[in-house]
Formats: C-alpha cells, structure tokens, sequence
C-alpha cells in the first residue's frame, strides 16, 4: 500500500533529475525513504531546488506529509547540547526546544538543521466521560466538530467610524484548559452543554516514539546542530557557541540552560594537530635517513622540502575549488605518496652524479 500510493508517484515525479547517479527507495509500515545520489559535477543547491520542485508535484494521500532531509553531509553533526534544568520538567524543556532554542539556533549562518531528542512534546488531552455523553444526547462526532469549529479567528470586515474604520475580527483561538471547557458542544432546551460537562480536559504529552538519557538522567531532553554543506565547521561552531551563551544569558528562564557535551571542535583540533606533528617528524625523519644513506645534506633539505611545498600547494587547490578544511579534506593528505615520489626523484639524481654526469 505504502509502495503503490507513495514510493512509485515518487519515484516517478523524480525520474528524469540531471545528474542523478543511483536512485533508491525503500517502503516500510507508514515510511516511504527515497534517496537519490548526484555525480559529484551537479551544483548540490541547484539539485535541492530541482527536487523540490518535482515533489510538490505529487499528490500524496490524506494525512501524507513529505519531507527533505537537510543540506548536510555525512559528517555534518557538529555538536550536541542537552537542555537541563533542576525544576523544569520534560514537556517545559521540549516546548522551549522546539520553540525557543530550536529557532535561535536554526538562524545561526551555516547551520544546516538542528534535530530534537528525547522529552515529552506538549499535548491538550480531552478524555470524553461515556456516561456523560448519553446522559446530555452529545456524540464524539459532536464534541469533535465543536472543537474544530471554535478553534479559528475570523475576519468580520471594517467598521466605519467618521474618517476611521476599525477592524472587526472574531478571535477564537484555544489557549489554555479553561478555554476549551467552555466550548459549547450543543444545548438543551436552551442550555449550552459545554465540552467540560462531557469530557475531563487536562494537559499531558503526545505519544513517546523514543527518550533520551544522559548520564544518571532518564528522560532529558537533546538537540543535535548540523554543518550546512561546504561551510567551515570552525567558524559555524563559534557562531553557535556565542548563540548558546545568548540563550543562557537573556533568553531562556532562570535555572534552565543548554550544555553542550559533543563539540566538533575538538576533534578538529585533534586533526590538526595530527597534521602538524606528522608535518615536524615526517621532515625530521627525512633529513636524518636521507642523510644517512645519501650522504648529503642538501639531498636531504630538498627531499624534505617538498613536504611543505606540497602542503601549500594542496592547500591553494582546496581554496580553488571551495572545499573545506574537514574531517575527511584533513585526513586525506598523505604525505608518503610525496616522500615517495621526491626520494626516488633525488636518489636518481645522485645515482646519475656519481657516474660523473654532469649537472644540467
């Protein structure tokens, strides 16, 4: 079912993007996931736009709503925070998450998505009494249509005034408990029968799809900031950090802070740092073994000079083609490869001197 009305209009509203490499879809109880894979050419923006575009097209069955996983990558979670508190508990942490930090954070230049774990998510509960629906003659039908119908403001026109017109509006929308007990549901011979004399009203939660625990703390509440792609991870965090700090300091109430516990920071700090001490030992060991079998000095300082030589060079192409100091940028430079090619280079240039070859 959720093949033949969700993954197939899918698939079909999407064949044809340019660019596409792979295309693959998966169809679970109540899930549809469809991946598509772009050469590594295709403008990752443009191809957003484009399967955005062709999504809109499909009409999804009631109730459907479609989705688009953010502009990150594989190593785009750049930090973890948990939302703590001594007093509040997990449906006042969830509604500031998703209302409060979650918009701040969302704004920050170069975040791609921040993602929500654990808590409970606030839900207004009307538990109907059986005995009370037959006794008043009201349906759920009823009670339900009567909700629907007086949650909603109205536009009611201009009312002239002289040379000023006020605007008439019907204000209607639900805000608390009380409001919604005062819902009239029907009447009886001229008495209104309100939604709290046929159903208990009372705030809970939504149902639970998962929780999240720290430490010694069972149900607290996570958010997970994701790197928009091509952006520098160093940069974005400490924009993210200066809005946290913001968030503790002026906007969130007193006793209730963000901690974050996963910074990508230091891992890229771990990599660069291993990128410099494999830079120092790599020209190190060098000048000493090249000296020791090739008997110069200058042999040696030539050989060790295409390290950083190299380095720049790789470095400049990586400005060039706009591609970011990352994880996987870092760890892909290899500096035996260049060792390699440059002892082989010099020791045959040596070979060729002592056989009384003259120098070009």
């Amino acid at each position: 079912e959720v093949e033949q009305q969700i993954t197939i209009p899918v698939e079909n509203a999407l064949a044809g993007i340019p660019g596409v490499q792979t295309f693959r879809s998966v169809s679970l109880f109540g899930l549809s996931v469809v991946t598509l894979k772009f050469d590594n050419f295709t403008d990752a923006f443009k191809a957003r736009q484009i399967f955005i575009a062709n999504l809109s097209k499909v009409e999804f069955p009631a109730g459907v709503v479609s989705s688009i996983s953010p502009d990150s990558d594989a190593t785009g979670e750049i930090m973890r925070y948990q939302v703590a508190s001594n007093h509040a508990d997990s449906i006042q942490l969830k509604t500031l998450q998703n209302y409060e930090i979650y918009k701040e954070l969302k704004q920050t230049p170069g975040v791609a998505e921040v993602s929500s774990f654990g808590g409970k998510v606030r839900q207004y509960q009307i538990i109907v009494r059986p005995e009370s629906l037959q006794a008043k003659g009201v349906t759920i039908a009823q009670v339900v249509l009567a909700l629907s119908s007086s949650n909603t403001n109205t536009g009611g026109g201009l009312l002239p005034s002289g040379e000023q017109q006020f605007v008439v509006r019907g204000v209607g929308l639900l805000k608390n408990v009380q409001d919604i007990k005062q819902v009239v549901v029907s009447n009886n011979n001229g008495i209104p029968i309100r939604v709290g004399d046929v159903a208990e009203v009372k705030i809970g939660h939504a149902p639970r799809l998962g929780m999240f625990q720290f430490n010694d703390q069972s149900d607290e509440v996570e958010g997970i900031i994701f790197l928009r792609r091509g952006e520098n991870a160093t940069e974005v965090l400490a924009r993210v950090r200066q809005r946290i700090q913001n968030l503790n300091e002026h906007v969130l109430p007193p006793g209730i802070e963000i901690k974050p516990f996963y910074d990508r920071q230091n891992l890229l700090d771990i990599t660069i740092g291993t990128v410099e001490h494999t830079l120092f030992f790599g020209i190190s060991l060098v000048l000493v073994v090249l000296y020791v079998f090739l008997g110069s000095f200058r042999a040696a300082a030539m050989v060790a000079a295409v390290i950083p030589l190299a380095l720049c060079f790789s470095f400049i192409q990586m400005d060039l083609f706009k591609v970011p100091a990352n994880l996987i940028s870092l760890g892909a430079i290899d500096f035996g490869v260049i060792v390699d090619a440059a002892v082989i280079v010099t020791e045959n240039v040596m070979r060729h001197l002592e056989d009384g070859k003259k120098r070009l």
